[in-house]
């Protein structure tokens, strides 16, 4: 072969470059499966189970609930707020994290101090508390057009759904998968 390279140069300059366009021409179809489902077996036991879910609760594994109450900053409006979003996190199957204005996190500096608490940390008992948080979230660019609107009328929960589980996964699942310190000696 390396001989006849040598002879014909051209003619292997010229059949390398038809393979070239020939595999070129078909990079448009070329992509890539980001999706962990597409791994799985279309009657899997396991991807069955996840469409019905996905079929069930929505395909996306963030939900926002929007608010528009009369007043976001009202005390009785916050405390409903509080308890929903304490009787979802308890109640809500595959449910990772809610998030809300009640425990959004809130980075201050006091001095020379890094505070990092949740924004309702320390609940509100006074018109005048109630109007300095509404000042703080409006001033806040990582609340603003995510857990309250820019003009402070709309607040959210967003909602993060579980994407993986591996609690949840039945017995058997995961079986011909040796763990590396599993592997039986021979």
């Amino acid at each position: 072969m390396g001989g006849y390279v040598y002879d014909h140069p051209w003619r292997f300059l010229l059949v390398i470059a038809l393979l070239v366009a020939g595999l070129s021409s078909q990079i448009g179809r070329l992509y890539f499966e980001t999706r962990l489902e597409e791994y799985l077996q279309p009657d899997d036991p396991v991807r069955i189970g996840y469409n019905t879910f996905r079929e069930q609760y929505g395909r996306d594994e963030i939900i926002l609930v929007a608010f528009q109450p009369p007043e976001v900053f009202d005390l009785d409006f916050l405390t409903r707020l509080r308890d929903l979003q304490l009787d979802l996190e308890d109640n809500l199957p595959y449910l990772d994290e809610a998030t809300s204005l009640v425990n959004a996190r809130q980075t201050r500096a006091v001095g020379d101090t890094l505070i990092v608490d949740d924004f309702l940390q320390d609940w509100p008992e006074t018109q005048a508390e109630l109007q300095e948080l509404r000042a703080a979230a409006l001033d806040n660019p990582f609340y603003r057009n995510s857990y309250l609107s820019a003009n402070g009328r709309t607040t959210g929960l967003v909602l993060q759904l579980e994407t993986y589980n591996p609690e949840g996964m039945e017995v058997g699942v995961l079986d011909g998968f040796a763990d590396e310190n599993e592997v039986e000696a021979k």
